[in-house]
């Protein structure tokens, strides 16, 4: 008899509403639709990838993910509470137990504080360390992510940008979490330093049990650290599959977005696939077409997002959003037209 993997987060029919202004004078506003009905889990031990052009609602599910903002409807539990319905204690744990990384570490540090005096904040928020041991627990932490404990005393702009990202790293750490967020955690970084960086988090995914919702625009970096994948289109999840799936020339993606997203990734290999080939000029055809199109309106959308590009719509589409189409273990896709 197997364990049932642990759930840490669920997320179900999820939506986010914000009433933006079209112009400065217009006292009317309309709504804007972030995210639409957003069903999402993640497992304990795993890394979930999530994709989706920019504007898609991936940093908005995060927030609301982390309990940065509420949601309009729909919930996000946390090992099966949820997060509206926690009380102080509760929510003072959740927030321990589920941290950030943010895409730039830059901004993200306080300039006129010492790696230290960084560090030791969570661990006197949190009260994990008694005060005459925060000098070792932030050599400890500082090892953990391969930087050398001496340097404790230096400021941030001491260190290279894929220094500070590991002590960005550090600081999510010092709380012990169980899920951490990394929104872009390498797109600042040079090439070089992302490989470092993206092996750091696989390290210690293995070490310490960790798991992810890792948001990136770098379709193979998704692939490599992922277990799954979601993509994301105008703030619907569209698609979820295994990460072996998700590039993969057979058995692979399924929804006409997913292709479209896919074919827009510059593949400079030698030999590649007739279907990697063909895949390409339609795509980025229909990409390049979504910001002429007159029917991207900011009204949220009653059917699929994705019906004024479909090749495979039909007039049902509108008004219908098919709900999730399971095309085998572990795949599945919110679409019955394919």
């Amino acid at each position: 008899m197997t364990d049932t993997p642990e759930t840490l987060i669920e997320v179900h029919q999820l939506t986010k509403d914000y009433r933006a202004r079209e112009v400065f004078f217009d006292t009317r506003g309309h709504t804007v639709r972030a995210l639409d009905r957003v069903d999402l889990s993640i497992i304990r031990g795993e890394t979930l990838g999530l994709v989706g052009e920019s504007g898609c609602g991936k940093s908005t599910l995060a927030r609301i993910i982390l309990g940065l903002e509420p949601g309009t409807s729909g919930t996000v539990r946390y090992r099966g509470k949820e997060l509206d319905a926690m009380d102080r204690q509760s929510l003072m744990a959740f927030r321990r137990q589920v941290q950030m990384v943010f895409q730039d570490p830059s901004s993200s540090l306080n300039p006129k504080k010492t790696v230290f005096q960084t560090l030791c904040e969570p661990l006197k928020i949190h009260r994990l360390c008694p005060r005459g041991k925060y000098t070792e627990e932030v050599a400890r932490l500082l090892g953990e992510v391969g930087l050398d404990p001496q340097a404790m005393h230096r400021y941030p702009h001491q260190f290279s940008g894929g220094q500070r990202q590991r002590i960005g790293l550090a600081r999510a750490l010092a709380t012990r979490p169980g899920l951490i967020v990394a929104d872009e955690p390498t797109s600042a970084l040079d090439v070089s330093i992302q490989a470092q960086i993206i092996n750091l988090l696989l390290d210690l995914r293995e070490k310490l049990g960790l798991s992810f919702l890792f948001i990136s625009h770098d379709l193979p970096v998704v692939q490599f650290v992922s277990h799954r994948v979601a993509v994301m289109y105008r703030g619907q999840i569209v698609e979820i599959m295994g990460s072996r799936a998700f590039l993969a020339d057979t058995g692979g993606p399924h929804h006409p977005y997913t292709e479209y997203l896919i074919s827009a990734v510059p593949l400079p290999v030698p030999g590649l696939s007739l279907r990697e080939k063909n895949r390409g000029k339609s795509g980025l055809a229909a990409l390049q077409a979504r910001e002429d199109t007159k029917t991207r309106s900011l009204a949220p959308a009653r059917g699929c997002a994705f019906y004024p590009l479909c090749p495979k719509r039909t007039s049902e589409c509108v008004d219908n959003r098919p709900g999730p189409q399971k095309i085998s273990r572990g795949h599945v896709i919110w679409c019955d037209k394919v």
